[in-house]
């Protein structure tokens, strides 16, 4: 991201963790984009999503950072987030709501749905909860995922309203699938698998020039083109995937 690009951000004033900086678009979408934990362990991660989520300009765009890495338990930060999505939405006239993430972020996207009646939401390898004690057989992030005091938010909830699109997509090795197949299957949520890559594919979907496209389809509402993609790529319905 060019430095001239990273100047039209605009900090939105919050308390740590968060960091919260907000992109105007041109028409009516508020697309909530959430970091992952990142590849460093402390301060706040970058911006993910920068280009897919704005789409050229026409989104706007809030990107949310949780230094903390709480998977949205952080006290109070769940209320702050609801807020200030409430509050852009007003100012900026905007009618339509996509929460986009990765992993943690993804996480967070779904906890977040069903408190801000989002339209989408987009989540790339989320986990179905990051609390040790629902999931003793995931290891990864445990730095983190061990010192959170209380999990106000656990299990992952699916409870899509009519008119809602989820999209829900995981890697197929044995540490993404223990995520994955804990998901229920519930109308109106879109879940594939990608069985020949793991936790990182998107990295291979943006080197390939399909990221962008593939999170346009979803934010535009076009099912049918998300799962084209997705097939393209070698994905497929989480219902279809052996083992």
């Amino acid at each position: 991201m060019a430095n001239s690009t990273k100047t039209t951000l605009e900090q939105i004033p919050c308390a740590p963790p968060l960091r919260m900086q907000f992109l105007a678009g041109t028409n009516d979408h508020l697309v909530v984009a959430f970091s992952g934990v990142g590849e460093r362990p402390r301060g706040y991660q970058p911006i993910t999503f920068f280009a897919s989520a704005s789409q050229g300009g026409k989104n706007s765009v809030l990107f949310v950072s949780d230094r903390s890495r709480s998977w949205l338990n952080a006290a109070g930060i769940d209320t702050v987030i609801r807020d200030t999505i409430a509050m852009i939405m007003k100012q900026h006239a905007l009618s339509k709501l996509s929460l986009l993430g990765n992993s943690m972020g993804a996480s967070m996207a779904l906890y977040l749905a069903p408190l801000t009646n989002a339209d989408v939401v987009i989540a790339f390898t989320p986990q179905y909860a990051a609390n040790p004690a629902t999931m003793p057989d995931e290891r990864r992030w445990l730095r983190f995922r061990k010192v959170i005091s209380e999990f106000k938010y656990d299990v992952v909830p699916l409870q899509p309203r009519v008119g809602q699109l989820i999209y829900i997509v995981h890697g197929g090795n044995p540490s993404e699938l223990r995520h994955a197949k804990k998901f229920p299957v519930v109308k109106g949520v879109r879940h594939f698998i990608f069985p020949q890559h793991g936790h990182n594919f998107i990295t291979d979907l943006r080197k390939q020039k399909l990221l962008s496209p593939l999170i346009g389809a979803a934010l535009d509402g076009r099912p049918y083109r998300f799962r084209r993609i997705i097939q393209k790529f070698g994905g497929t319905w989480r219902n279809k995937t052996p083992g």
